[in-house]
This record gives structure tokens, sequence and C-alpha cells, in this order.
């Protein structure tokens, strides 16, 4: 049973660890019983991110999908990415952010990129931007969309 006290939203995984590794940088991978048991810290001091989108001509960027990727050296905890799709007005909404660096990225709905990778977002490095949140801050980010036929995915 599990007892939260603040804003459900804001919460995010502070620390995991499943017995003497950290399962937040590394991963958990389990093959049959094993000894030991996960812990999972959450903290209540999660920010959040209100983005807008635009496409090249200035137009809402309606169903763009955003991907939210951890700067260095956090790009392969994937506890802390985060993604989600524009509004009929080119708007979304993440909540429940661990502070710290981050990139940005506002894809074509058309395009699929596979974040569990971190290289496969190194093409577009230059089209997203960089934010840096703090605890409990609420950040505003303009975007202009990905296209679709941009980069070598």
């Amino acid at each position: 049973m599990a007892k939260f006290q603040g804003e459900p939203d804001n919460f995010y995984p502070k620390s995991m660890r499943f017995s003497d590794s950290d399962a937040l940088e590394n991963g958990v991978e389990v093959n049959g019983p094993e000894p030991g048991k996960l812990e999972i810290v959450l903290s209540d001091g999660g920010a959040a991110l209100e983005c807008k989108v635009a496409s090249s001509k200035g137009e809402p960027a309606v169903g763009a999908h955003l991907i939210v990727a951890p700067g260095a050296p956090r790009q392969h905890a994937l506890a802390l990415y985060d993604e989600a799709n524009t509004d009929e007005k080119g708007e979304c909404k993440l909540i429940g952010m661990a502070p710290g660096a981050y990139h940005v990225f506002a894809f074509d709905a058309k395009r699929e990129v596979d974040f569990r990778r971190p290289e496969n977002l190194k093409p577009f490095e230059d089209s997203g931007k960089a934010v840096r949140l703090a605890a409990k801050q609420r950040a505003q980010l303009e975007l202009t969309v990905i296209p679709a036929e941009s980069g070598n995915q």
C-alpha cells in the first residue's frame, strides 16, 4: 500500500534501488527468482513543462509528438524520459518531471523515433531545445516541429 501527501501530479521517481544496484540508472532485469528487493523513493518536487509547438509557417502543430530526453549523464535513465502529443492548439503539458537538464524535441506526428536508444536522437539535437528544470518549477517552452522529412531516421 502507498500513501501520498502533496499534489499527485508532482511526484517523480527520485531513486530506485534493486539490492545494491541503482535501478534508476541501470534498469532492472529479472530472470527468475532474484534475491533482493526493489526500493523506490518518490519526491513531490516534480517540475512541469508547458510546451507550445508551431509549424515552420507559425501555425499550431496539432498532434506533434514531444520527446523530453534527460541530459548527460542521465541519458540511460529511461524513467526520466517523458513524451506527450500536442492538442488542437499545438500545446501540451508534461508534469512530474525530475529536476535537471533536458533536451526537448517536437516531431511531426508521422515520424516515429525510438528514444530508448539515446543515439537515435543525435541527428535532431540542433532541432530541439535545451531546458533546465528546478524542483517544483513551472516552465514554458516554444518549439518548432521537426518535419517528417528531416534527419536520417
